[in-house]
C-alpha cells in the first residue's frame, strides 16, 4: 500500500511563514508584557512595539486564508493491490474516502504539465498533474495534483514518480509529459526505466555542476574548519614548548603588557632584554622592541631592531611566538616583513633620511597583501622631500585611485579607513608636486 500526497490548501512555504510570524508574535508579546516592566526604553519605542504586535495580530488571518478556503479537494491517493482510495478533505478535515476497486478501472491517465520559472539565473519548476480515472461504468473522476509545494524536496514532480513506483498496481496506467524543458522529461523517463533518478553526470550540464558543487563543498569545509579553529583554539591542546621557550613567552607577554596597557616603555624593554637570554632568534621579539623604541622616539634603535627582524624573516627562522600563539597562516612571513619595513620607513623619515624611507616603503608595497594600503602615500611624501617630485606624483595618483576604489567597495564600513579628508589631503600633495 502506498500513500501519495495529492494536494493541500497550505503549502510548506506558507506554513513556514505562519510559524515564523507566530514565533515573532509570541516573542514580542512576551517582551513587551513580561520584560517591558523593567525596561528603560522610551515611550516611543514601547509604542512602536505595541504597534508591531497589533500589525502581526491583524496579519495572521490573511496568512490562514488558504486554509480557510471552502471547497472539497483530493488530499491523498492510496494505492493498494486490489483497490485505490481517494481521500477528500475540506478545511483540513477528512470529509470523504472514495474506494475504487482496481477491477472497475478502465484507464488511469496523468497529464504532467511542467513550466519553468526563471528568477535571474535561478530557475524553478511549476508542476501540475491532471489526473483522469475512467471507470468501466463510464464514470470519470478528475482531479489536480500539485504536491511540489508540500515537500521539502529538490524534485518538483514527486507525484508522478510515486505513481510510477506503484504503476503495476494500476490498470492501464499511462502518463504524458508536457514541457519545453527536456531535462525534466528525460529524468522522468529514466526513472520509469531504471527505478531511480537520472545521475547528475548524465544530465545536461551535469558535469559542470559537479565541479561547481565540489568547489562549493570544499570552500564550505575550509570556511567551517577555519571558523571552528578560530572559535575553539583556546580549548585545543596548547603547543608543547621547551622550558626556555615557555620562560621566553612569559617575559614577552609581560613586556607586551607594559607596552600596550601601561605605556611603560622602559619596563617593556627590560623584559624584552631578559627574554633574549632565553630566545634571541624570534623576529616577533624584535618587532615589538622596534615598536617600543618608536614610542620612545629612539629611531636609530627602531632601525636596529627592525633590521634584525627582517634578517630573521628572510632566513625563514621559525618564530617561538608564532608557535605558542598558533600563528601559522600562509601570509605570516609577508605580514612580518610589512610591519618591519613600515617601521623602517617611519624611522628613516623621522631621521630625515627620505631616500632610505622611500626604499623601505617600496619593500612594504612588494610584500603588502592589503589592497587599501597607504604605503604609496607615505612613499610619495618621502620621495617629495628627497627631491623626486615626479616619482612622488606617480605615488600620490596611485594612492588617490586606492581611496576612490575604497569609496566604491567599502562605503558601508562603520569605521572607515579613508574619509573625504584623506582625498583632499592627497589632492593637495598632487598640486604641490605639479607646482
Amino acid at each position: 500500500m502506498k500513500k501519495i500526497k495529492v494536494q493541500s490548501r497550505m503549502s510548506v512555504f506558507m506554513l513556514a511563514i505562519i510559524v515564523l510570524v507566530c514565533i515573532a508574535l509570541i516573542g514580542a508579546v512576551f517582551y513587551f508584557i513580561i520584560l517591558d516592566r523593567t525596561s528603560t526604553f522610551s515611550y516611543r519605542v514601547r509604542s512602536d512595539g505595541w504597534e508591531l504586535i497589533s500589525a502581526l495580530i491583524i496579519f495572521l488571518p490573511f496568512l490562514f486564508r488558504e486554509v480557510m478556503k471552502k471547497g472539497q479537494y483530493v488530499s491523498d491517493l492510496i494505492v493498494a493491490d486490489s483497490f485505490i482510495q481517494l481521500v477528500y478533505k475540506e478545511k483540513g478535515k477528512i470529509t470523504e474516502i472514495e474506494t475504487i476497486n482496481t477491477s472497475d478501472i478502465k484507464s488511469f491517465n496523468v497529464n504532467v504539465h511542467i513550466s519553468v520559472i526563471y528568477a535571474g539565473r535561478r530557475k524553478s519548476a511549476d508542476v501540475t498533474n491532471f489526473v483522469d480515472i475512467r471507470l468501466k461504468s463510464g464514470e470519470v473522476i478528475s482531479f489536480e495534483a500539485v504536491p511540489s509545494a508540500l515537500n521539502f524536496s529538490f524534485c518538483a514532480y514527486n507525484f508522478i514518480l510515486d505513481l510510477i513506483k506503484v504503476s503495476e498496481n494500476i490498470p492501464n496506467f499511462t502518463y504524458k509529459i508536457n514541457t519545453d524543458e527536456q531535462a525534466f522529461k528525460y529524468d522522468i523517463q529514466y526513472f520509469a526505466q531504471h527505478g531511480k533518478r537520472m545521475p547528475l553526470h548524465k544530465q545536461k550540464g551535469g558535469k559542470a555542476l559537479i565541479v561547481i558543487y565540489s568547489f562549493l563543498l570544499l570552500w564550505i569545509v575550509l570556511a567551517v574548519g577555519t571558523i571552528g579553529f578560530i572559535c575553539f583554539q583556546d580549548y585545543m591542546p596548547k603547543p608543547k614548548l621547551a622550558s626556555n621557550e615557555a620562560r621566553y613567552m612569559e617575559l614577552y607577554d609581560d613586556a607586551n603588557d607594559y607596552y600596550t596597557k601601561y605605556n611603560d616603555y622602559d619596563e617593556a624593554l627590560k623584559y624584552l632584554s631578559e627574554a633574549k637570554s632565553y630566545v634571541n632568534n624570534d623576529y616577533q621579539l624584535y618587532l615589538l622592541e622596534a615598536y617600543v623604541y618608536k614610542y620612545k622616539h629612539d629611531y636609530r634603535n627602531v632601525l636596529n631592531s627592525a633590521n634584525k627582524a627582517i634578517v630573521l624573516l628572510n632566513s625563514n627562522q621559525k618564530s617561538v611566538y608564532n608557535k605558542a600563539k598558533r600563528f601559522n597562516y600562509p601570509g605570516i612571513k609577508k605580514s612580518g616583513l610589512v610591519a618591519a619595513y613600515t617601521l623602517k620607513g617611519k624611522a628613516h623619515y623621522k631621521l630625515e633620511e627620505y631616500a632610505l624611507s622611500a626604499d623601505a616603503y617600496t619593500n612594504v608595497i612588494e610584500n603588502c597583501y592589503y589592497k587599501y594600503t597607504d604605503a604609496y602615500f607615505r612613499r610619495g611624501v618621502s620621495k617629495f622631500y628627497a627631491g623626486d617630485k615626479q616619482g612622488a606624483l606617480i605615488d600620490f595618483i596611485e594612492h588617490k585611485g586606492i581611496i576612490n576604489r575604497y569609496f566604491e567597495e567599502m562605503s558601508d564600513m562603520s569605521y572607515p579607513t579613508y574619509t573625504q579628508k584623506d582625498l583632499e589631503l592627497v589632492n593637495k600633495w598632487i598640486s604641490a608636486c605639479k607646482n
